[in-house]
């Protein structure tokens, strides 16, 4: 097969690079509005021990899990990726030069690694998700309902409240990153395959 034209190569890096950036915005604006709360940033995922406590009349759990600093750490760690990956094909853009092969071969082992580490967060989220909503249905009530009337670290008066709305489109978010990613990276090593520029 020959090389894919260049209106179809830029209509598709464009595409990859947009849909990517508001994939990660998605995913990590969710987790960071509505997973974490209060000063000592609560996170609720993996939440255990929901239940009522009769002294303070009110629903409290345990919620100890890193899994919140973790995937928002990735996520932003994705977007730095993304930029770079943004940056090597302007320079390129800008020169008017074809990449070698080793820079798409090295491009696309960045993705397929990004790939991989985004199938790991999605995973995460997901389960966490699901481990938390589950205690909340546990009480009789609904995990939307349990967001929505909100959460409090210390002061009972201090409500957080919070949307499943959002934390669904964070988990849809997430393993749409894993499609974007390992499009991108497939795109690259089909690149280096065609490439006739071996070096830098």
């Amino acid at each position: 097969m020959d090389k894919i034209p260049k209106e179809v190569s830029n209509t598709f890096i464009a595409a990859s690079f947009i849909s990517t950036l508001v994939c990660l915005g998605v995913y990590t604006g969710g987790i960071n509005s509505n997973l974490i709360f209060s000063d000592q940033n609560v996170c609720l995922l993996y939440v255990e021990n929901y239940h009522k406590n009769d002294n303070a009349n009110a629903w409290v759990f345990d919620a100890y899990s890193p899994s919140c600093s973790l995937t928002t750490t990735a996520g932003y760690c994705g977007m730095l990726l993304l930029f770079v990956l943004a940056g090597v094909k302007g320079f390129y853009a800008y020169r008017r030069e074809e990449a070698s092969r080793n820079v798409h071969f090295s491009l696309g082992a960045m993705c397929t690694i990004w790939t991989a580490v985004s199938v790991v967060m999605a995973a995460i989220l997901t389960a966490g998700v699901n481990q938390t909503c589950d205690q909340f249905i546990k009480s009789g009530k609904t995990c939307g309902t349990v967001f929505a009337e909100g959460f409090f670290a210390n002061d009972v008066s201090k409500i957080h409240n919070k949307s499943i709305n959002s934390i669904d489109a964070s988990i849809v978010s997430s393993w749409m990153l894993v499609f974007t990613w390992a499009s991108y990276a497939a795109y690259e090593f089909y690149c280096y395959k065609h490439s006739s520029l071996r070096w830098w």
